[in-house]
């Protein structure tokens, strides 16, 4: 039988006139009914008990459960992972390096050709300076023969001239090409500090969003252990 029904018959157990009742009777009667009544506030304190322990062990096991728990950034990471990459940074010290080879090579062609003009002017300004005396006999040599000589002289001195020239051109025309292939790539370095920047600000645009989820998360966090603690301290007052 149920406890509420043994309390029943037990205060049912009473007769309704004092005939035979005794104060034994009454005694014994009352004992039994304040033994029902504390069995039952028993059992209603282990059940209470019971669910208290129970919700006490769910909560910590969601407390543990929540300072394990780690914020989720692995997408963002991903996104930063690709924008770092795509980073021309090193694409661009190679590029650097090919400007200043370049304009390297057009300096040096500058500085050759720069000498090759003080020697045409060099050349240019030599004048005939070979004796017109005999060294054998020390007489005046025949004037036809000094015309013959000057004329060599002039003849070699107009190839060499025509030697210094072509050398320039030459030079000239590789300072030229050297000075497209330096543009050309001082170019390209800057399509690449453009994208640098953009690779940059889309850099800082992740980091600050992950640095905001981060924040965000730890402070929910904070907030939802905090209202753990506190019903654990208010359940385990109680208990």
């Amino acid at each position: 039988k149920t406890l509420p029904q043994r309390i029943a018959e037990a205060r049912l157990a009473m007769p309704e006139t004092s005939a035979t009742y005794t104060i034994a009777d009454k005694e014994a009667i009352e004992k039994k009914i304040e033994e029902l009544l504390d069995e039952s506030i028993a059992i209603r304190n282990g059940s209470g008990a019971a669910q208290i322990e129970s919700e006490l062990k769910a909560l910590r096991s969601e407390k543990a459960q929540l300072e394990n728990k780690k914020c989720d950034t692995s997408e963002l990471e991903s996104q930063l992972s690709k924008a770092r990459l795509s980073n021309p940074k090193t694409e661009m010290v190679v590029v650097e390096r090919n400007i200043q080879y370049y304009y390297n090579l057009a300096k040096e062609c500058e500085e050759n050709a720069a000498k090759l003009r003080e020697e045409w002017g060099e050349v240019n300004n030599k004048q005939y300076d070979g004796s017109e005396i005999c060294p054998t006999c020390g007489q005046t040599l025949p004037a036809e023969q000094i015309e013959t000589a000057k004329a060599k002289f002039n003849t070699a001195r107009a190839r060499k001239l025509e030697e210094i020239t072509a050398k320039g051109k030459a030079l000239n025309a590789d300072k030229e090409k050297f000075i497209a292939e330096h543009d050309k790539w001082a170019e390209k370095l800057n399509e690449l500090k453009q994208t640098a920047n953009d690779v940059d600000i889309e850099i800082a645009r992740i980091e600050m969003q992950m640095a905001e989820k981060m924040s965000k998360f730890a402070e929910e966090k904070k907030t939802a252990l905090e209202a753990i603690d506190s019903r654990i301290a208010e359940l385990e007052k109680t208990a």
